[in-house]
């Protein structure tokens, strides 16, 4: 693997990530190490600094294998690894209500776009179906468009998503040499909509167990919600451009709630 060119100038507590062939950083020693004992950074996970000649696994550099929480250095199996990770994904995924840019900057890359994906798929889901229940109560539909909405929904929160999320990354990228991968838009996106799952599923529950109307009431501020996250994304990809930021995502939440009403 490449090491990036080395500087001179560049300190020796400048750390690089690189993670399935998407890199990250730089980071110094402290933030590197505080990551690894989150479990944000794995052991098998490659990093760089410019003391070193090419890249090495975590768990081959003394220094940091010892930061690797106890499970991790003790070897244990995948499985529960990998449900304690997932868990950890789960929760962390909600950072983005409280703070979204710090999970974009900090744990993003431990979300593959399939993980983020089905975080706005299942939102949109929920929110076509508090829809169509709302229209069901009046008469004018029947099961059938119920079950129809759904599946629209489950298709609005995964390929519309990618598309806006491409969209997006293609405009930066021309406009202003955005640094990121498609990749990272998508799950920057995807994941965006975690505030909205929360509304839509306490809407859902409102919406079954209350007998209320909900897609106006908790549909659609869920959705206005993810507004924020989105501006986040396209702030860290338009290099902090505040303004230019809210613009877009403006533009792209108009797009959404056009697309929605068009659906229904």
């Amino acid at each position: 693997m490449v090491s990036p060119k080395k500087d001179n100038g560049a300190k020796r507590e400048s750390w690089y990530l690189n993670r399935q062939g998407n890199r990250h950083g730089p980071y110094d020693q402290a933030q590197l190490i505080q990551l690894i004992r989150e479990g944000n950074i794995l052991p098998q996970d490659m990093v760089w600094n410019p003391s070193l000649d090419y890249w090495h696994a975590v768990k081959d550099i003394a220094d940091l294998s010892q930061e690797l929480p106890g499970a991790a250095r003790q070897g244990e199996t995948k499985t529960s690894q990998g449900q304690s990770t997932g868990f950890k994904r789960f929760l962390t995924m909600f950072l983005m209500v409280l703070n979204p840019g710090m999970l974009l900057k900090a744990h993003l890359q431990r979300y593959s776009w399939q993980w983020a994906l089905s975080v706005s798929g299942i939102a949109f889901m929920l929110f076509f179906i508090q829809t169509s229940l709302d229209i069901h109560r009046t008469g004018e539909v029947g099961e059938g468009y119920v079950l129809g909405m759904a599946f629209k929904g489950i298709l609005y929160g995964t390929v519309g998503i990618s598309f806006f999320a491409l969209l997006a990354w293609w405009l930066v990228r021309n406009a202003w040499k955005s640094q990121h991968p498609a990749d990272w838009a998508v799950k920057a996106f995807g994941l965006g909509y975690a505030p909205a799952l929360v509304y839509t599923t306490c809407g859902l529950l409102a919406n079954i167990f209350l007998g209320w109307n909900t897609s106006l009431t908790f549909g659609i501020p869920g959705v206005l919600w993810a507004t924020r996250p989105m501006m986040a994304a396209l702030k860290e990809m338009t290099g902090g451009k505040k303004v230019v930021s809210l613009l877009m995502s403006v533009f792209f939440g108009l797009l959404l709630f056009m697309g929605w009403s068009w659906l229904i």
